[in-house]
């Protein structure tokens, strides 16, 4: 088991990035009923609602310049995912995980290491495959995520029961397990881009 370690980082802000439909965000309510659990909690928000990829990417490289100047942030995915990809279901337009490296890499050097990624996407573990093993730098410091499918009420109580977790004080590998004591799902999990890097190059070395 990887340990997770523990960042002495308190965010600024938690940046929502939904990449739904509108119809999918007036129906599932996701993005909404995590930002009033956010807010009351007293945790900052900021809720991007994106259209397309390059919205995306226009966003992570202005959290980027942001970060410059010390700010910290946590980046929730809300979306669909698979095991190659995240994208916008509703247009056709899909995300490779390795076109959002290069862009986290940037974020997460001017982060100083401490970007975490939470993605309540379908599959979302695989953003892990984001990490290039070979470079120095890498793309975050952990995710949060799921290894298979992920239902719409699920992920919400899930992520419900992380950040009430976080709010009373649990670092992020403990509020990890406690939403998978909570809710009797094991294949919620969080790992580190060094701890993955570490395992992938092993791997590699004995081929």
């Amino acid at each position: 088991m990887i340990d997770y370690k523990k960042l002495d980082v308190e965010y600024d802000q938690i940046v929502i990035l939904d990449l739904l439909s509108d119809d999918e965000r007036t129906n599932w309510k996701i993005t909404e009923e995590l930002n009033s659990v956010l807010t009351t909690e007293g945790f900052s928000t900021r809720i991007l609602n994106l259209s397309t990829k390059q919205e995306l990417l226009d966003a992570i490289n202005q959290l980027t310049i942001e970060s410059h100047s010390g700010k910290r942030y946590m980046l929730h995915f809300v979306g669909h995912g698979n095991s190659d990809c995240i994208g916008f279901k509703h247009t056709g337009e899909l995300i490779p995980w390795s076109a959002i490296e290069e862009p986290l890499r940037h974020l997460n050097k001017a982060s100083n290491g401490s970007v975490v990624l939470n993605m309540t996407t379908c599959k979302g573990l695989n953003v892990i495959n984001a990490v290039d093993q070979l470079k120095g730098e890498f793309p975050f410091f952990g995710i949060i995520g799921y290894s298979e499918n992920l239902g719409v009420k699920p992920g919400i109580n899930a992520n419900k029961i992380f950040y009430l977790s976080m709010a009373n004080g649990m670092q992020i590998q403990e509020a990890i397990e406690k939403v998978k004591k909570d809710t009797g799902d094991e294949k919620f999990h969080c790992i580190t881009a060094q701890g993955y890097a570490a395992i992938k190059n092993k791997i590699e070395q004995q081929k």
